[in-house]
């Protein structure tokens, strides 16, 4: 089964593209990509810039965002890598793995829209048809009853 990635992994993409595009090396753009993280980063963004802090290079950090739970951050660490040991350009392929994450979770979010239905169905059952029931049938029910007359024998109890 596969982790579903945070939903906000094509805003950290971007800040990363937008801070490369910006002129700053591959380290400096993850520093400011991991300042004032957005939700669900929190935790990673704190461990990024306290091992920064201490002197730790780029590649090790990296290695520890690839094993990050909830974050799908494989590609991004794979051209981050490649670009910190071989000075290959970085912000058109970080522009087209931003994209790649936002058409993912746009495609999460649609099959979140399919299944809503079905969620919803038995809640829908549970607490409409008793509602149909007490207020449609019974009263209908009980107004044949009462017209009813029964006509019985005197002697029968």
């Amino acid at each position: 089964m596969r982790v579903r990635p945070q939903p906000s992994t094509p805003e950290v993409i971007e800040r990363l593209a937008l801070a490369v595009a910006g002129g700053d090396p591959a380290a400096l753009a993850v520093r400011r990509a991991m300042t004032d993280p957005p939700p669900g980063w929190e935790r990673l963004a704190a461990d990024t810039l306290r091992a920064l802090d201490r002197g730790h290079r780029l590649s090790e950090v990296l290695t520890t965002w690839r094993q990050a739970p909830g974050h799908d951050l494989g590609d991004v660490v794979d051209v981050l890598m490649a670009a910190e040991r071989d000075g290959g350009p970085l912000a058109p392929v970080l522009d087209q793995l931003a994209g790649e994450a936002r058409a993912q979770r746009r495609r999460d979010a649609q099959a979140d829209a399919r299944r809503l239905p079905v969620r919803l169905a038995a809640p829908l059952v549970l607490c409409t048809l008793p509602s149909f029931v007490l207020l449609g049938i019974v009263p209908l029910v009980a107004g044949a009853l009462a017209s009813l007359q029964l006509d019985l024998p005197e002697g029968t109890p």
